[in-house]
């Protein structure tokens, strides 16, 4: 029985080698923890805090390397752009269209309540001053805040002067006095803004160029005329999607000349009413800027009943965009009718209808070179008061009619150079109904009265200006235009219409703004009085200076040096006085 047993467990224990060796390694983990849950046993356990560590073997630790950062130049000092010195400013046209751009830009959200409650204080300035000839002037602007938003603003003008006696044999001298002044409303909200106000204007002068009559009916020698205007006129503008714009002015002008002679009407009334709007309407993908003037006047009578009615009507649109090129056409319709031959007194009767196109080209071909082509045609009013302050010496007449410009057309480039602008343009206008004055005869005088004529009439003109840019202490301008007008049915030159026509102006300011200086030169060649083209003028050359000094913050002293140089006669007859100095005081706050 042995001998199987033994020849059996050889094999039996080599096959569960493996498993036996598991079954021991466990045990032996299980008795220490078995031991420790015996309390009656006290094992020795190994120190946890040993006194002594051995380290068989070779362990490097490598750490990258680490430098200190430098306390100053982290990055590299920044890059400083290098500007071309014959760099010139944007002067491309704007892409925007000009309807979408607001009026005034809006306050900023953090401005609210805060500045409401108190308006900001009043600003503006008080003029006068006196000088040769016992001249004075006197001129004032005054804005009155109401509200951050709301204001009121005062424009008042004196001139005045005792005269200068230009005839030996006579009184007659170039005394006036002359105010004008402006009561104005002005709100200007977000949305809406408004602007409104009265307006006159009184004026007293002598017509000392006026040459009696030797035999026959002899007016007074030296008549004298008084103008007086009143008026009020309003505009509403709304900001919004559909930007627009509407206005309205009412005016009365009365005129009254002293001529001695009983039989002559000398004293004529007009009133005139005038509206227009303007808007700009979204047309699919385009804009359409659409405006509209319409007046009616009367001599005499009321302005509803009036003798001269007019209508301006156009609108245009880009045509055409391509980066600086911008092409701009529409169209406009001119129509007046003026006249009334069974008024009394009669007056010439005339009407007019066009309809004719507008444009507007321009090309920045450089940023210093920009070329612009452009056809503006409308109408010029000419109403009493406006008649009388270009020629202040003419006739009186019971009828006044609009320039209607079919063709109002100029070209021209322009170009900047560092601080220089250059603008050179030749143009060409074509009025059906064309205004000019010349010499003509009034009864009981000889000479010294003018009239105003209307006829069909071509002009052509060449002219360019330099300007300087950049400045802050200094402007200047200087413009010269050569002309050319022709009357087309009397196939004369344009009286009183010079060749030439020069003018400039140039200010400065020194000593840190606190002195400045002012000069305004014209020069006008000899021109033709009448259409029969025998008399001419001379030439005219009128300059003007101006200058302040600033003696304390609100405090300025001013001086004024007129007429400087040789006398002249703008019209024949009414020699220009000599030169005038004044001064004077401005308290401005």
């Amino acid at each position: 029985m042995q001998t199987p047993m033994t020849a059996i467990f050889p094999m039996t224990f080599s096959a569960r080698l493996p498993s036996v060796l598991a079954t021991l390694l466990l045990l032996w983990s299980v008795v220490p923890v078995t031991a420790q849950d015996n309390p009656e046993r006290d094992p020795q356990l190994p120190e946890i805090a040993p006194r002594e560590i051995e380290i068989r073997g070779q362990f490097e630790v490598g750490f990258p390397t680490l430098e200190r950062q430098p306390l100053r130049g982290f990055a590299s000092p920044p890059t400083v752009p290098v500007i071309p010195p014959d760099r010139q400013p944007f002067t491309q046209a704007y892409k925007q269209e000009r309807s979408e751009l607001p009026e005034q830009l809006p306050s900023p959200p953090s401005v609210g309540a805060r500045l409401k409650a108190s308006p900001p204080p009043a600003t503006g300035y008080v003029e006068a001053g006196a000088g040769r000839y016992l001249s004075r002037f006197a001129e004032a602007h005054i804005t009155l805040p109401v509200s951050p938003t709301e204001s009121f603003e005062v424009d008042a003008a004196y001139d005045g002067s005792a005269g200068y006696e230009p005839f030996e044999s006579t009184d007659a001298s170039t005394q006036h006095d002359d105010v004008e002044g402006t009561l104005r409303f002005v709100s200007q909200r977000d949305l809406v803004q408004v602007d409104a106000g009265l307006r006159g204007l009184s004026s007293g002068y002598d017509l000392y160029g006026a040459q009696p009559n030797r035999l026959g009916t002899i007016g007074a020698e030296t008549p004298g005329r008084t103008v007086q205007s009143g008026g009020l006129f309003g505009r509403l503008r709304v900001q919004g999607r559909i930007p627009a714009s509407v206005g309205f002015s009412f005016d009365q002008t009365s005129v009254s000349t002293d001529t001695g002679i009983g039989t002559d009407s000398t004293e004529f009334d007009q009133q005139r009413l005038a509206v227009d709007a303007r808007a700009a309407l979204p047309f699919g993908t385009r804009e359409i800027e659409a405006d509209v003037s319409a007046s009616t006047s009367g001599l005499g009578t009321g302005a509803f009943e009036g003798d001269v009615q007019t209508v301006d009507l156009g609108g245009s649109a880009v045509a055409y965009r391509s980066g600086p090129t911008i092409v701009r056409a529409g169209a406009r319709l001119l129509a007046f009718q003026s006249g009334d031959a069974g008024g009394t007194p009669a007056t010439p009767e005339a009407s007019a209808t066009f309809v004719v196109p507008s444009v507007e080209l321009t090309i920045a071909i450089t940023p210093r070179f920009t070329v612009f082509a452009v056809n503006e045609p409308g109408l010029e009013h000419h109403t009493l008061r406006s008649r009388l302050e270009e020629t202040p010496w003419l006739a009186p007449r019971p009828y006044v009619r609009p320039t209607l410009f079919s063709t109002r057309s100029r070209a021209g480039v322009r170009v900047s150079s560092g601080p220089i602008r250059i603008t050179s343009h030749a143009g060409y206008r074509y009025a059906p109904s064309y205004r000019f004055v010349e010499a003509g005869p009034k009864v009981g005088y000889e000479r010294g009265f003018f009239r105003s004529n209307y006829e069909s009439a071509r002009i052509a003109e060449a002219g360019a200006s330099i300007a300087l840019q950049g400045f802050d202490r200094v402007q200047a301008i200087v413009r010269a235009t050569i002309r050319d007008g022709q009357l087309v049915d009397s196939e004369t030159t344009v009286p009183f219409l010079s060749p030439l026509l020069v003018e400039s102006a140039l200010s400065y300011s020194m000593m840190d703004g606190d002195a400045r200086f002012g000069v305004e030169l014209g020069i006008e060649s000899p021109r033709y009085v009448d259409r029969s083209e025998t008399t001419e003028t001379g030439t005219v050359v009128d300059l003007d200076l101006t200058g302040s000094y600033r003696v304390t913050p609100s405090l300025d002293v001013v001086a004024r040096l007129e007429n400087v140089g040789a006398s002249f006669e703008r019209y024949p007859g009414y020699e220009r006085p000599p030169t005038t100095i004044g001064a004077g005081i401005r308290i401005h706050w």
